[in-house]
């Protein structure tokens, strides 16, 4: 199955490499002789290892066009670019994969730090993807999108959660009245309750994000923002509670799924650029 990225976090934070004033990325591309050659560091990209650790199918790679001064640039985005690099312009010299992060948690995908060195990519219109403003809309709509899957995510493991204390209370009797489910007792049920309208109103919100990408709403971009921040800060609520009403028997990874949901949930707000920096655009759009 062909894998394909878009490398732009890197090593030593990237959240406000748009920020006016400030260096920009440290992943560079200077053009030479009619190609780009590429050096700098990228982690956290999605599938950038590729199925054999030799890189996916196709890289969209962001880096600062070293001509560009970003510091002293009319705007932000005149130093973007975002070449397109197919995998068989990578080379063991070129792309070394330098380690792995233990994440906590979604674990069945990796973001390796990753060294490219020397890369060179032909200065023609199949690998420059966009450059400048075109480049900075593109990354919008990359956030976009991502911050829709991102919250869909959240969603799921929060009803996934529920699903898992629904079935275990009302299995389950604890030690008491033989003819009674832990369901049954109104501490449970108000627990529920409150989880399952929990879920409906973060449904909610991941369904309109989604229905206004697919329509291309104006709206779209700060729904889907308003559903990532919504859907993953709720997952990790969500499981948590459902871990209470499930009880002790929830910290067991023999029996209960809840220790897993919890450390994927924990990385849901972080991924995505962060909700602290999304809840800063949010509030640039509301202003």
């Amino acid at each position: 199955m062909p894998l394909a990225c878009l490398a732009l976090s890197e090593p030593h934070g990237s959240a406000n490499f748009m920020e006016a004033g400030g260096p920009g990325l440290k992943t560079t591309a200077a053009l030479e002789n009619g190609e780009w050659i590429v050096n700098g560091e990228k982690i956290w990209s999605t599938s950038i290892a590729g199925w054999n650790k030799r890189g996916p199918d196709l890289i969209c790679l962001v880096c600062r066009d070293s001509s560009v001064d970003h510091a002293e640039a009319k705007s932000p985005a005149e130093s973007l670019l975002i070449l397109t690099v197919p995998n068989n312009l990578l080379n063991a010299d070129n792309f070394v994969i330098r380690s792995y992060p233990r994440t906590a948690g979604l674990t069945a995908t990796c973001g390796p730090l990753v060294i490219l060195k020397d890369l060179r990519i032909p200065d023609r219109p199949e690998y420059v993807l966009a450059r400048g403003g075109q480049a900075a809309v593109s990354l919008l709509e990359v956030s976009k999108r991502g911050s829709a899957v991102a919250a869909a995510m959240g969603l799921g493991v929060l009803r996934r959660a529920i699903k898992e204390a629904a079935a275990f209370v009302s299995s389950e009797k604890r030690g008491g009245k033989t003819n009674r489910k832990v369901v049954q007792t109104e501490a449970a049920v108000t627990m529920l309750a409150q989880l399952r309208m929990r879920s409906a109103v973060t449904e909610a919100l991941v369904n309109s994000a989604a229905t206004k990408i697919d329509g291309n709403d104006p709206g779209a971009r700060e729904a889907a923002l308003q559903a990532k921040v919504q859907a993953s800060e709720e997952a990790i609520q969500c499981v948590l509670e459902a871990s209470r009403l499930v009880g002790v028997t929830s910290y067991d990874q023999n029996k209960s799924i809840l220790s897993d949901l919890l450390l994927d949930a924990m990385g849901l707000p972080l991924i995505g650029g962060s909700n602290t920096m999304i809840r800063k655009t949010l509030a640039t759009l509301a202003a």
